[in-house]
């Protein structure tokens, strides 16, 4: 497992280090005017009810529900991969084994500090390229609109019109490794979620067929019955964001819990963050729905 789980960690590492040379040579090309860039990205403007869906659609693409999952389970096997059994294969591996008699923790007080810490900074420097690249494109987009007639489905023609082929050719293949990582990454979620519901491990093989063709069937009966592409594609993003509230309050409550997390549980400044953070999102949510089905 651990040659593998290391094997998986290179592939995103190798996408993300694409997504991020697209992005940032894209962003030197196009030169957004900064001045405007930071003026409004403290005073957002949303002129619309489409805009709105643009902005929905973008915080559901950069925290994405199912990665909350994935990430427990990055935790998880980075433990087991850096950590020390106390005793291998007799002990359970929830937290509350260190609070019952006669039982001890799988894992040293040290090692989870130093997992926790190490995931933390991951954690960080994966949200922050995420923020980035999502900003990266829109700011790239800019110069499009509205000066020209140019559609979303001309757009790599457009800034090819405006900026040359090789602009174009390198966002094709950011957008590539966008779509790989985005697609390994629910792969991942699925067979994470579907094992921790059933409590049993499946054939690899196996849950991987399964997971990807409940992905895949909604999506390609979708198009074949004409619907857009790109609208089915910023709708999921929404349907995203909806999302994120249903796991990220329960992981706020248990890791709030010293029952659960005894000595990690959440400190009083990051549980106040965490609260803030979901009733931004569920406001954000709240408020879209409304636009959309009162007139």
């Amino acid at each position: 497992m651990g040659k593998r789980f290391r094997l998986i960690e290179q592939y995103f590492a190798m996408l993300i280090s694409v997504l991020v040379f697209g992005i940032l040579y894209n962003l030197v090309v196009v030169k957004p005017d900064l001045t405007q860039v930071a003026y409004h990205s403290v005073v957002p403007i949303a002129s619309s009810n489409a805009a709105l869906l643009i902005v929905v659609g973008i915080i559901g693409a950069t925290v994405m529900p199912h990665a909350l999952f994935v990430h427990s389970w990055l935790s998880k096997n980075k433990m087991d991969l850096i950590g020390r059994r106390v005793k291998e294969g007799t002990l359970g591996s929830s937290i509350t084994d260190s609070m019952k008699p006669g039982n001890h923790h799988p894992y040293s007080t040290g090692e989870i500090e130093r997992t926790r810490k190490f995931h933390l900074k991951e954690t960080v420097i994966a949200l922050t390229i995420a923020s980035v690249v999502n900003a990266g494109i829109l700011l790239i987009a800019t110069p499009l609109y509205p000066n020209t007639n140019i559609t979303t489905s001309d757009f790599v023609h457009g800034i090819e019109l405006l900026f040359g082929p090789a602009i174009a050719i390198i966002f094709i293949l950011t957008l590539l490794a966008s779509g790989l990582s985005s697609s390994a990454l629910g792969t991942i979620a699925g067979q994470v979620i579907m094992e921790g519901l059933i409590g049993k491990h499946w054939n690899v093989w196996a849950r991987r067929i399964v997971t990807r063709v409940i992905n895949v069937f909604p999506t390609t009966f979708a198009i074949l019955l004409g619907l857009d592409p790109l609208s089915l594609l910023v709708y999921s993003q929404v349907i995203l964001s909806l999302m994120i509230p249903l796991p990220m309050i329960p992981l706020v409550y248990y890791t709030s819990k010293r029952k659960f997390m005894a000595g990690f549980v959440n400190r009083r400044t990051t549980l106040v963050l965490a609260i803030v953070t979901v009733a931004l999102i569920m406001a954000f949510n709240s408020f879209l729905l409304y636009t959309i089905f009162v007139p």
